[in-house]
């Protein structure tokens, strides 16, 4: 059947996919089983997934194998279990996740002019047929810059194009077919002056059938090309003409016979093949469905109940997109709320960072969410009154270094200088103190207390970390010792760092650095801190 109108439902797709897709409909054929069944005889015996990146109806792919794992991909939905995308964006997403196959089977859209990059953002960060100019194979680099005079430069023919694709994603011992019009083989591939005649050099058989095979009534004076192509690098081809159905069945027999004489290079096996195809083809497949779905894919959203859900696709695992570190950090925020999350500031930089980044799909309501935990957080952590340098000094543990005023020296060295700024991090230490305390019987007796501090780390001028703590715990009964890393407040002796000086106090913190402000609650919600004071003048009155 030749399909030269475009369905409704996929016209959209169609018309931004080729230039003169108005004017060729979507060009499509459909393969009868019978021939499909014998085409494939020449193929590689040993077949665990076949690919048709415009499959239609599936029938090539059905008269190809019955055991073999079926990967149909058509822009018009057709029948269950094809993927329904448009090759010229799927592509991009198979690349993506590195996709090889073993075996083609191929009957594209004639004579349709596919623009070389999209002409829309329908699948967000695809890039259209342009990666063609990036591939293994180095007569598909070439084919795909070269011009058809026919064509804009900006374009490609849909079987060349075709074709290209299959090469770059044929597995290193990849094989296949290709049915299109022998006009367009000639003009394209074969003749002496032929713009992509490059791509001669991977084909190893070609066959040509009087007449459309598509057609069951046509033309007599049209003839169908079959190409036999793979990706190792071939000699010149086999070539010969059937005049019938039963004419190139035989010569199918016989090209199956004899394919190791015209075929070159490594074939799959039953222990040479690709293995992961069928599941690298479902993540693209899965990724191409939540890019173009009217309805949202999220990689992170809130639920029902306010808890924050995350969900990675292996499109996520297979493309790269997205690091192990990068996963590991948005699965870290799953099964909590947003509120529970805002407290600690690394936590909470993490949580911002996620549902804000363009690397994750995320839920609005989340990001909406976040915002008002964020600034619940800050309301209740605002002190009640405006505070001294020295209080301001708790909620340093916000910034990420800190301005000098004052030049800071000791020793003779000048390790800090007043109008640069340093990086600052603070943290929390181990802190022992010996001493004495009188017992029931009122006798003295050795104690040790255990606890920790909150001490300064600012890298100086010379890429030191100096310390800053209390004066009084520079004492020789005090020994001040680092924590490990993501410690979780309980340790012992066996986990305690190094000893920790101290090199400067927060005396000098506060004199020599600018500790910023930090708004008080008449400041950071004046309206709630109205109503505050309304109520207890209220309450004044009360009681008097």
């Amino acid at each position: 059947m030749h399909k030269n109108q475009i369905a409704p439902s996929v016209i959209q797709d169609v018309l931004e996919s080729a230039a003169n897709a108005a004017e060729k409909g979507q060009a499509q054929w459909h393969t009868p089983l019978p021939w499909a069944q014998i085409l494939a005889l020449p193929l590689v015996r040993y077949r665990t997934a076949i690919a048709d990146l415009s499959c239609g109806n599936g029938q090539l792919l059905a008269g190809a194998s019955k055991r073999a794992e079926l990967l149909g991909c058509d822009i018009e939905k057709t029948t269950d279990g094809i993927v329904q995308a448009d090759i010229t964006k799927f592509y991009s997403l198979l690349r993506a996740v590195n996709w090889k196959c073993d075996l083609f089977v191929l009957n594209p859209p004639w004579d349709l002019h596919w623009y070389k990059s999209l002409r829309t953002a329908t699948v967000g960060t695809s890039t259209g047929l342009a990666a063609l100019a990036e591939s293994h194979v180095p007569a598909v680099c070439r084919a795909f810059v070269a011009h058809d005079p026919r064509i804009g430069r900006d374009a490609i023919d849909s079987t060349i194009a075709t074709l290209c694709i299959a090469l770059d994603c044929c597995s290193e011992y990849g094989e296949g077919f290709l049915i299109a019009n022998e006009a367009t083989l000639k003009r394209l591939i074969f003749s002496p002056a032929a713009p992509y005649r490059m791509l001669a050099g991977h084909i190893w058989a070609h066959l040509t059938v009087q007449g459309n095979i598509c057609q069951t009534k046509g033309r007599s004076d049209f003839v169908t090309g079959i190409i036999y192509f793979a990706r190792a690098p071939q000699s010149k081809p086999f070539k010969t003409h059937c005049s019938s159905f039963e004419s190139a069945k035989v010569m199918c027999e016989q090209l199956k016979s004899r394919r190791l004489e015209f075929r070159k290079g490594p074939e799959a096996t039953s222990y040479m093949h690709t293995k992961n195809c069928a599941d690298l083809w479902q993540a693209a497949a899965d990724e191409y469905k939540a890019r173009t779905s009217p309805l949202p894919h999220y990689n992170i959203w809130l639920d029902e109940n306010g808890i924050i859900r995350t969900f990675l696709s292996l499109f996520d695992e297979h493309s790269g997109r997205v690091s192990k570190d990068e996963a590991a950090g948005l699965y870290a925020l799953s099964g909590r709320k947003p509120i529970h999350l805002v407290v600690q500031r690394a936590q909470r930089k993490a949580l911002e960072a996620a549902v804000n980044r363009t690397l994750w799909r995320v839920d609005p309501k989340l990001q909406e969410a976040v915002k008002v935990a964020v600034t619940e957080y800050n309301n209740v952590r605002a002190p009640l009154y405006p505070l001294s340098k020295i209080q301001r000094l708790g909620y340093l543990d916000e910034q990420d270094e800190i301005q000098c005023v004052k030049n800071l020296s000791k020793s003779g060295f000048t390790h800090f200088e007043a109008g640069k700024s340093y990086a600052l991090r603070s943290t929390t230490v181990a802190v022992k103190r010996h001493g004495e305390k009188v017992n029931l019987e009122g006798e003295m007796d050795a104690v040790e207390w255990d606890g920790q501090e909150l001490a300064f780390f600012i890298t100086d001028c010379y890429g030191v970390e100096q310390c800053f703590m209390e004066a009084r715990l520079r004492d020789k009964d005090t020994e001040v010792n680092l924590l490990p890393a993501n410690h979780t407040g309980k340790w012992g002796k066996k986990d305690l760092g190094d000893r920790c000086p101290i090199n400067f106090t927060l005396q000098e913190l506060v004199t020599h650095f600018h500790i910023p402000d930090v708004p008080d609650v008449a400041t950071l919600d004046p309206q709630r801190y109205q109503r505050h004071l309304t109520a207890l003048d209220q309450i004044a009155a009360l009681c008097n």
